[in-house]
């Protein structure tokens, strides 16, 4: 009887009957605080293809962590970037760690740091609607203006800390994501947002003007964590991007890409993780993952603790009784959940979709999708004949290997 956990520190009992045929595509655990510890002063003291951090800034520079939103353990991993910095010698009144979200909590991400320390280091919060805090950087290959968060185009030296995905995971744009778009102006953002973000064409071209921006703002060293289960840390990385990449794609794949036999007629994907991952994105990225190996006309139990309101384009999904209407409709929108909206309305095209959620019943069925608690779940787990389980499935992609074998590519492609 698998335990599963979901959501920031629930878990939900699967009892299947023998005959279920069951497949777990379990998330790796992560390391402890004091192995994770060590691993970053090491990967900081003998990074991919670069000195170590302590040599990268001469005296004087000023320093910016660009600190991605979702980076697990970010505290210590900044924490311990920043004892590497001054044990070179910059200043910590130089140093200043610019975040992606606004939702960061300033005093516990600095909490590992010594008081004069953390009096010293500046803390800000990326705004993409503030022209006044963005300076241009270039114009990109169709003219348009690149834009870039005025603390980083200042600095003398940008440090991105990041998260590295699979490669074919949804609307991931690379390892410079974790600058451009994330720390560039609303219309950027939008454009990687959108619905046509997720296709194969434009996501490598999106991922290209990604890495330009890197390399024009001078970006030769980066931080790179490969997630690990429960909101944890599998491995740090650091060191020059493309090595960083290299070597970071390489692990991603050992641990988050998951092959099955075939498809089944009820998946079970959980996000995991504190409440800065319980997001519409991450459902949708739970419902591409679970796309990709489930069977027409199947059952996907979305298993969450999201409690965040809707966006304008979930909001078009509202009653709606045209899933396809709404889809065209939804594909010109470019809000923060306009990914999301389309991955459920492609999973509601052909599957029953139920959530489990901190939303209010009401609000999930007129969604489309059906509200279910964690004993409702269980009991429709008890009725599947077959059932695959993703776990974290906001990083997890699997691929049926009977596909594969036959040739037709990863199963999600067929029915997206």
């Amino acid at each position: 009887m698998p335990v599963l956990p979901y959501g920031i520190d629930s878990t939900l009992s699967l009892d299947l009957p023998e005959s279920t045929r069951l497949e777990h595509c379990a998330a790796p655990r992560g390391k402890s605080d004091d192995v994770l510890r060590q691993s970053v002063q090491q990967v900081l003291a003998e990074p991919l293809e670069y000195p170590p951090l302590a040599q990268v800034a001469l005296p004087g520079d000023r320093v910016v962590l660009a600190l991605a939103r979702e980076v697990p353990q970010a505290s210590l991993i900044v924490a311990q970037t920043i004892e590497a910095l001054l044990a070179g010698g910059t200043e910590a009144g130089n140093i200043a760690v610019v975040c992606e979200s606004s939702e960061v909590d300033e005093d516990a991400l600095l909490a590992e740091l010594a008081p004069e320390v953390r009096q010293a280091v500046s803390v800000q919060a990326h705004d993409p609607e503030l022209r006044e805090g963005l300076s241009y950087l270039a114009a990109d290959a169709e003219a348009r203006p690149i834009y870039i968060n005025r603390t980083l185009y200042d600095a003398e030296v940008v440090i991105p800390i990041g998260v590295l995905r699979l490669t074919d995971a949804l609307a991931y744009a690379g390892i410079h994501s974790s600058v451009f778009p994330a720390f560039s102006d609303a219309e950027s953002l939008e454009r990687f947002r959108a619905p046509k973000a997720a296709r194969e064409g434009e996501q490598g071209r999106l991922r290209k003007q990604a890495d330009e921006v890197g390399w024009l703002l001078g970006t030769q060293f980066t931080i790179q964590v490969v997630p690990a289960a429960a909101g944890g840390v599998l491995h740090v990385l650091a060191g020059l991007p493309e090595a960083v990449l290299r070597e970071g794609s390489r692990r991603c794949e050992q641990a988050w890409s998951f092959g099955v036999p075939e498809r089944a007629a009820l998946v079970v994907a959980t996000v995991v993780g504190d409440a800065a991952q319980q997001t519409w994105e991450n459902v949708g990225r739970a419902l591409a993952s679970a796309a990709r190996v489930l069977e027409d006309d199947g059952s996907v139990i979305v298993c969450t603790q999201l409690d965040r309101p809707i966006g304008p384009a979930m909001a078009r999904l509202m009653d709606a009784d045209d899933l396809h209407a709404a889809e065209r409709r939804i594909v010109r929108e470019r809000s923060s959940d306009a990914l999301a909206a389309r991955e459920l309305v492609l999973a509601l095209n052909r599957a029953k979709v139920y959530l489990l959620s901190r939303l209010d019943d009401d609000l999930v069925e007129r969604l489309g999708m059906l509200p279910v608690d964690a004993a409702g779940a269980a009991r429709l787990a008890g009725r599947a004949t077959s059932c695959i389980v993703l776990s974290s499935a906001q990083y997890a992609v699997a691929h049926p290997e009977s596909e594969a074998a036959l040739g037709s590519g990863s199963g999600g492609s067929s029915h997206r």
